[in-house]
């Protein structure tokens, strides 16, 4: 079975290349939602979500920001598998991917 290159699926997916790399090299891959809600009492806010991947010795690693705030850190065992569960996150936070 072929295994599926990082960078293509991050990129086919709206992920762009932040200009930084990771501790061995990888490039890393960015890309941020942003949502208005309203709020009671208080009008409207502004909410941001931001996702960072790279690839580490052959598996995906996420890092998720919410309002720039790291919120948590996951790897995957594969980048199809991560774009999936990417999707659900963002789905699951009121996010359209």
């Amino acid at each position: 079975m072929k295994k599926a290159n990082f960078a293509e699926i991050m990129q086919q997916n709206g992920f762009q290349y932040t200009g930084k790399t990771s501790y061995d090299g990888q490039f890393i891959y960015g890309r941020e939602w942003r949502k208005t809600s309203n709020v009671l009492w208080y009008g409207e806010m502004e909410s941001s979500f931001r996702i960072e991947a790279y690839e580490s010795y052959g598996y995906p690693m996420v890092t998720l920001y919410e309002n720039g705030r790291q919120i948590d850190r996951r790897d995957y065992s594969s980048p199809k598998r991560c774009i999936n569960a990417l999707r659900e996150i963002l789905k699951i936070r009121g996010y359209e991917f």
